[in-house]
Order: C-alpha cells, then structure tokens, then sequence
C-alpha cells in the first residue's frame, strides 16, 4: 500500500506543474523577426531577392478591411473574420515588401539567349516564390527557427515580352497568397480561407530588378 500511495502523490502534487510548464511552452509565441522574399524562374538567377528586418504588427487594419465588404461577401467574409478572431495583434503580421529588388538579376547573354525560345511558341516556365521567416531561437537555443515555403506557378510568354521590351519590372499574377499561416513547426500554408477573400482577385505581383 506504500509504494502505490506515495506514487499518487507524486502525481497528485507534479502534474499541475507539469500541465503548466506544458502550457507555457505550447502557448509561447515566437513572432518572426525577419523574412526573406526570393522570386526565379527554374534554372536560371533570382530575379527579385529582399529582406526585411522589422516587421510591423498590424492586425486592426485586417480585421476592419474585411469586416467592410462584410455584407458584400456574405459568409466567406465572417468565416475569415471568425478565423482571424481567433488571434490577437501578437499573432498577426502584415508585410509589404518594396517593388524593387536588393539585387541585380545577374544572368549571363548566354543564359537569355536560351530563355528566350523556352518562352517562346506558347509555352511555359515554372516561376518560383520563395518565403522564408526567422524566428528568435526559444529558451536561447543558439540557431534560430526557420520556417520555409515555396509557391509554384507556371509562366507563359509575357515574361519574354517584358524581357525584349527591356522592361525593369515583371507583373506575375497569383504568384504569391494574400494570406500565409506559419505553425510552430514544419512549412509555411497558404491559408485557404483567407485566400479566398480577395479585395482584387486579378491582381498580379509586380517584381522588379535592378
């Protein structure tokens, strides 16, 4: 009866402290500090390459843009105010990145060359988006976390248009969501609800390079 007993009041008296540890460190939140863009066509140099280093929380200015077209959009509209409810301004980023890249495209005469007929005849390159935010290390572990995703979209012959009229800027559309969910753990997620509310749906990201 002794040992038995004297298990359950370990129990008894540690498992609120451990529920709390549990709880601290499931509801800590590790906002980002930085984010790095990088935009490319397959096979060839970035076009578009940025990163930000301070990165403004604003959550009222999205709760109140999509609580305006409310009565527009109907229930699309309160199931993405209901979600993003859910969280409070320390959960919440809003990120612009500037239009125009911290880098050139350096691509080689050769390189274009050999772009030029992939894009050609109506057919298509796969345009790549990458996002990668960088959180604080927790419980000052010395690498930070990293949290990474990559978006897809097959690109036709306006590139090529925007590459022979010499153009600085590509517009690109739908490369990149309006919305992004980064969990705790593994690879960024387009967030599908918020996806589909968009204020402008055909509008297209434009990157610039040097």
């Amino acid at each position: 009866m002794g040992l038995p007993f004297i298990i359950v009041l370990i129990l008894l008296v540690w498992s609120p402290i451990i529920a709390f540890g549990l709880i601290n460190t499931i509801g800590k939140v590790q906002s980002p500090d930085s984010v790095t863009l990088i935009a490319s066509l397959e096979g060839y140099p970035p076009i578009y390459k940025i990163k930000l280093e301070e990165l403004k929380k604003q959550f009222g200015d999205l709760t109140e843009q999509i609580k305006d077209f409310n009565d527009g959009l109907g229930n699309r509209a309160r199931m993405a105010v209901a979600f993003i409810n859910q969280y409070s301004h320390t959960y919440v980023l809003k990120i612009r990145f500037r239009p125009e890249s911290e880098i050139s495209w350096q691509i080689s005469p050769d390189s274009l060359d050999a772009l030029k007929p992939a894009l050609s005849n109506n057919s298509t390159i796969k345009f790549n988006v990458n996002l990668e935010f960088t959180c604080p290390s927790p419980d000052g572990e010395k690498d930070p976390q990293k949290h990474s995703k990559t978006f897809t979209v097959d690109e036709n012959n306006s590139v090529l248009h925007d590459i022979e009229n010499n153009k600085k800027w590509a517009n690109i559309s739908n490369a990149l969501p309006l919305y992004l969910f980064m969990p705790s753990q593994g690879e960024d997620q387009a967030t599908r609800l918020l996806h589909l509310f968009s204020l402008k749906p055909n509008e297209g990201q434009h990157f610039t390079s040097k």
